[in-house]
């Protein structure tokens, strides 16, 4: 008899759509069920081991996230150190070009007041030259 609907005709050809008594399909020893419960207990022990390891790499995740984020701070504090670097060192630079500006006025001052000492000096030497030609008595004044 062929079967349109083997849902419908279930009780009446049981043995035709379900492995059984009659079906070809060898039926299941009870090694074989003792067997598939040791395997499926063994894997439920691997899937809780999974589970746990799972659980601790969720913790490993989360401390790293939170060093991560005080790295991130980190970072953050160090830009704006370095960013007060930079503005030091610019002011460094402004003030060793105002310090540079003062220290050539100096110089140029020195020179001028060397120039001076020797206008003095060579002065002082001319008078002290004229004061000796003065104070010499000449022949005429002797005789």
């Amino acid at each position: 008899m062929d079967c349109a609907a083997p849902g419908v005709c279930y009780r009446a050809h049981r043995s035709a759509h379900l492995p059984g008594r009659n079906s070809r399909v060898p039926k299941a020893t009870k090694e074989d069920v003792g067997a598939l419960r040791k395997d499926f207990g063994a894997l439920r022990e691997d899937f809780g081991a999974l589970r746990e390891d799972f659980g601790a790499l969720r913790e490993d995740f989360g401390a790293l996230r939170e060093d991560f984020g005080a790295l991130r701070e980190d970072f953050g504090a160090l830009r704006e150190d370095f960013g007060a670097l930079r503005e030091d060192i610019a002011a460094l630079r402004t003030d060793a070009a105002k310090q540079t500006e003062i220290l050539s006025s100096i110089l140029e001052v020195l020179k001028e007041l060397k120039a001076q000492k020797d206008n003095v000096q060579t002065v002082t030497n001319r008078l002290a030259e004229l004061t000796v030609e003065d104070t010499t008595p000449t022949s005429s004044s002797n005789a």
